[in-house]
């Protein structure tokens, strides 16, 4: 996905890409959030697919989608910290909601941090039960329908 000169969103296209998206998550989950690495890691990177957000060339941001049915988990989205507050975040989402609608999904789920909660609102995410805890983070569960 092109955006403009400067940004591009694609799948991981290799083994060197794919440590960069490893790499990303570790800095923003691992060394700021203080997940725990075992949680960080755990088992499913296998299964799913991997994006990464190139700004002039350079990776700065990540996810990963997995796919259960007709349903795409978002998970593992993370940007750099100096990347922040430039919409990137939202281009990610929105490059995931496509990619999850392309390949035949009905609706997307994500475990959002709750202090996002308005981030996904307003990108068309409803709130789903309670909060709750996930790797010692408040979470809530979002979906919406692709």
């Amino acid at each position: 996905m092109k955006l403009h000169p400067h940004i591009s969103i694609r799948l991981a296209r290799n083994k060197g890409e794919l440590e960069k998206a490893f790499k990303i998550r570790e800095i923003v989950f691992i060394n700021e959030q203080h997940v725990s690495r075992r949680l960080e890691r755990d088992g499913l990177d296998g299964t799913s697919k991997h994006v990464l957000l190139f700004l002039g060339g350079k990776a700065v941001g990540a996810a990963r989608v997995r796919f259960e049915g007709k349903t795409a988990r978002l998970q593992r989205m993370a940007i750099l910290k100096q990347f922040r507050g430039r919409g990137l975040g939202k281009a990610l989402v929105r490059h995931l909601l496509s990619y999850g609608r392309r390949h035949g999904a009905k609706n997307a789920v994500i475990h959002a941090q709750y202090y996002l909660k308005e981030f996904y609102s307003g990108l068309g995410f409803v709130g789903k039960g309670k909060p709750f805890q996930e790797a010692c983070i408040q979470h809530i569960q979002m979906v919406r329908a692709l």
